[in-house]
């Protein structure tokens, strides 16, 4: 009897502890989940971190790699918001977005060139995820797109390239879009953050349309904040589209990521050119977007691109520009205002990065692309030296399908003795011999003091622009010259400090007046007789 009063005793305590234990460890749910490595603003000293979590108080630890106990370990509380989406809001159709709270984290006053390690949480720490701080050497970055995770095979293809890019010591991952099939859909977002091999170092990624794409079966585009409430880009974008459009440096080179899903158009424009101004001392820009310049079958979409971008990365001497959206690789010629170029100076590459996972697409024939690859999973390692940049496709088993070199533009030596009033002295300029148009020419010396020459006439039309960032830029040829008649034209000088001086010139091709032999004869006659009616007292 006793026995069996025990038992129920027994069994009856662990029913309790059952329900109440169980219910405790559910209410406080996973501590650190969806995971993620963005790039800091300056990525010699600083990454930034994002996860999700069912707790409000998670926060995130830090150390060498050396230090494998945390002893060292420096200790950040992140930014909390909560972050869910309701089944439908406004007609767009979003899944399993139950509450959880979003954590941001900014890691920054690091030693450039050196491993870092951390993990989130608070009692269940996550495991370690790990990057290095840029260094002035030599690095390679990796280029993947359009990987579309919607499932586990998807994610195998995926991380098999990535595996491969690891393998060579990659300095981060670079990615143009379309990571997940539907942004809307929470479980493809949770494939990409348990299902990929992301957590050996930092990732920088762009928006894709499907990024944008509700849970609809026949899916609406909506914005990026689905997007947003998983990585944590440098907040130095446009407001408009913060998160989804920014720039880092790593070394010698910026990288510039841009929404081209959105809208909102101008506002990126004019903070690209700002962008591009304010980092004149980098060796190379790299540009990243979803919708390529050069399409294959989403060839329409590429109009916009042109029109919109292609001008401001001529002007800027752009380098290289990585996409996807077509699921094709496809790498073009050196293209300027829209034709292959031969000319060193002036000149961008465009590449659709092909498939990053197992979606593919034919691909047109276009004049533009000097390589084209199709139905092929590809990954792109990338290597920036201080005079190059190389690239070097490579497929799931790791052989070599394509290569390329880009030489350095921005090249020439700063004259420290450089004087503003000498410089403008020496501008001239030359008339072509049909008297409409001209050059405008300028000193050698300009290069790293001068970043902008441009000419317009007196009443502000027909204004011409010349971006300078290499040394043999020395003219620019503009049109507008009267000749039949006075021009006046108005020379900017544009200088590395900002500061912007105006010099006029005054271009006359008036033609002098020359009388007929009949109006020389008629003078002649008029004098003649008025001198003679002077001397005869007829003076009329």
């Amino acid at each position: 009897m006793k026995y069996k009063k025990f038992m129920s005793i027994l069994l009856l305590q662990l029913f309790i502890f059952m329900l109440f234990g169980f219910t405790k460890v559910s209410a406080a749910g996973r501590e650190a989940f969806n995971i993620v490595t963005n790039p800091g603003e300056d990525m010699s000293t600083s990454v930034r971190v994002n996860w999700h979590s069912d707790i409000e108080d998670s926060f995130l630890e830090y150390t060498t790699v050396d230090d494998v106990e945390y002893n060292n370990k420096i200790v950040i509380e992140p930014d909390v918001r909560s972050f869910s989406k309701p089944a439908n809001e406004g007609g767009y159709v979003s899944n399993g977005f139950s509450k959880r709270y979003v954590c941001t984290a900014v890691i920054d006053n690091l030693e450039p060139g050196t491993e870092y390690m951390y993990r989130v949480g608070k009692t269940n720490f996550s495991d370690n995820y790990y990057f290095k701080t840029a260094s002035d050497k030599d690095f390679t970055f990796v280029h993947i797109t359009d990987p579309q995770y919607a499932d586990a095979a998807g994610a195998e293809v995926f991380n098999t390239l990535l595996g491969l890019a690891y393998e060579q010591d990659i300095a981060f991952s670079f990615f143009t879009g379309d990571v997940v099939d539907r942004g809307g859909i929470e479980e493809q977002w949770s494939i990409f953050f348990t299902r990929s091999n992301i957590n050996k170092g930092v990732i920088a990624t762009g928006v894709g349309n499907h990024e944008y794409y509700d849970a609809s079966s026949s899916p609406k585009h909506y914005n990026n904040g689905w997007y947003n409430g998983f990585h944590n880009n440098p907040k130095n974008g446009p407001e408009e589209v913060l998160n989804s459009t920014y720039y880092f440096t790593y070394n010698n080179a910026l990288f510039i990521m841009i929404d081209s899903e959105t809208k909102v158009i101008e506002p990126q424009k004019e903070w690209f050119a700002q962008v591009c101004e304010e980092h004149f001392d980098k060796d190379f820009i790299i540009v990243g977007m979803h919708r390529s310049m050069y399409g294959s079958i989403y060839a329409s979409d590429s109009v916009a691109v042109r029109r919109n971008w292609q001008p401001l990365f001529d002007k800027y001497g752009v380098d290289l520009v990585l996409s996807g959206h077509d699921h094709i690789y496809a790498r073009s010629h050196s293209i300027y205002k829209n034709q292959i170029s031969k000319d060193p100076i002036y000149g961008t590459t465009y590449i659709i990065g092909g498939s990053g996972g197992k979606k593919y697409y034919q691909a047109n024939k276009d004049p533009m692309y000097a390589k084209t690859i199709t139905h092929t999973s590809v990954a792109n390692l990338i290597t920036i030296t201080k005079d190059e940049i190389s690239l070097k496709l490579i497929g799931t088993a790791g052989g070599v399908l394509d290569e390329h070199v880009i030489s350095k533009k921005r090249v020439g030596e700063v004259d420290s003795s450089f004087n503003k009033e000498t410089f403008k002295q020496g501008i001239t300029i030359e008339q072509d011999n049909n008297k409409t148009g001209g050059t405008l020419i300028w000193p050698e010396n300009f290069y790293g003091n001068v970043v902008q020459m441009s000419i317009h006439r007196s009443d502000s039309t027909l204004k011409t622009e010349l971006y300078l960032y290499n040394k043999n830029q020395t003219q620019l040829r503009f049109s507008g010259i009267n000749p039949t008649g006075p021009s006046t034209f108005i020379v900017e000088v544009t200088y590395l400090d900002g500061t912007v001086d105006e010099v006029e010139f005054e271009i006359d091709n008036t033609v002098p007046y020359y009388p007929t032999i009949h109006e020389v004869l008629e003078m002649i006659r008029e004098s003649f007789n008025s001198s003679v009616a002077k001397i005869f007292g007829k003076d009329e």
